[in-house]
């Protein structure tokens, strides 16, 4: 997601600079034309997510990658084209959201909400509630640059803190970035086409359910 975002009236870094910011200011939804402010292309820095067993195949195998967003088929959604590069391989997924107010809610395969906070002007802060077996949380941080600074890191660092997730993941965006797909999708897995031919014959909610409820009961056994 390349984007430009709303930029309060207290600017996360300018009174960053003069005062410590409360979990209020910090977490503080955009506001105001949204949509407008995400259309675009940016990549992706890091993530933090309670999702099981994804923050320590992340931190071995996430690369780099990158996320577009552009207007959808009707004037309240949005598609997604999401693009990474895990452990060498270039995997690509699309996906269309609905929108009202603030909240960006997938309509499918997957049950997931999204909610995007304040963050550096050129950045994307997206807080991500995903629902299997229990609500998982994520918040991953995209930028139009493939460096931030320390103290643009350090404000992500205390949303981390603030919403009591795990530590962050961080990608290696100096490094070569998978293609665009919509030129060349020759070195490309498109996940999206993957889940459509497994969508008649498995319930993709349901299937990964039963692996987490499997992979939670053999974490309790092992403990």
């Amino acid at each position: 997601m390349l984007v430009l975002c709303v930029i309060s009236v207290l600017s996360l870094l300018s009174v960053g600079l003069a005062a410590p910011l409360s979990c209020e200011d910090l977490l503080r939804p955009l506001e105001t034309n949204i949509t407008n402010h995400i259309l675009g292309k940016c990549i992706f820095i890091a993530v933090s997510t309670e999702f099981p067993g994804v923050r320590e195949y992340a931190a071995k195998e996430w690369v780099t990658g990158w996320l577009q967003i552009s207007p959808g088929l009707q004037n309240n959604t949005v598609k997604e084209l999401q693009t990474i590069n895990i452990g060498g391989k270039c995997i690509s997924m699309t996906s269309e959201m609905t929108v009202e107010n603030n909240t960006f809610t997938s309509m499918g395969p997957l049950s997931f909400s999204l909610t995007y906070l304040n963050t550096c002007p050129d950045c994307l802060l997206a807080h991500q509630k995903l629902s299997l077996v229990n609500n998982y949380r994520s918040l991953y941080i995209f930028s139009k640059r493939k460096e931030l600074t320390s103290a643009e890191l350090e404000v992500f660092k205390k949303q981390v803190d603030c919403l009591n997730l795990p530590p962050a993941v961080y990608t290696n965006p100096q490094k070569d970035s998978c293609p665009d797909t919509t030129q060349d999708n020759s070195k490309t897995l498109d996940l999206s086409k993957v889940m459509e031919l497994l969508g008649d014959k498995i319930d993709l909610q349901k299937t990964l359910e039963e692996m987490i409820s499997k992979l939670q009961l053999e974490s309790n056994k092992a403990d």
